[in-house]
């Protein structure tokens, strides 16, 4: 599997204050978005194949990457 190409979009949500970041892919299809909501946390809300996401904490979701990358480099 090839990795894809990725690009920021912007898009807004008249319910909500501040914009929201979706990464896309080449044919548009959203990965995931990054906003923050309202009580002033950063949130990521990864997509699944029929457009429903799960929302987690930015800060989650980073750490998560983070220790993940640290144990893949453990086991080399």
């Amino acid at each position: 599997m090839r990795p894809g190409r990725f690009r920021l979009r912007k898009t807004t949500d008249i319910r909500q204050e501040h914009p929201i970041y979706e990464i896309v892919d080449e044919e548009l299809r959203t990965l995931f978005d990054v906003t923050k909501n309202d009580g002033g946390v950063y949130e990521a809300c990864i997509m699944d194949n029929q457009g429903e996401g799960r929302v987690v904490e930015l800060e989650v979701l980073l750490e998560l990457i983070q220790e993940a990358r640290r144990k893949i480099e453990a086991d080399e």
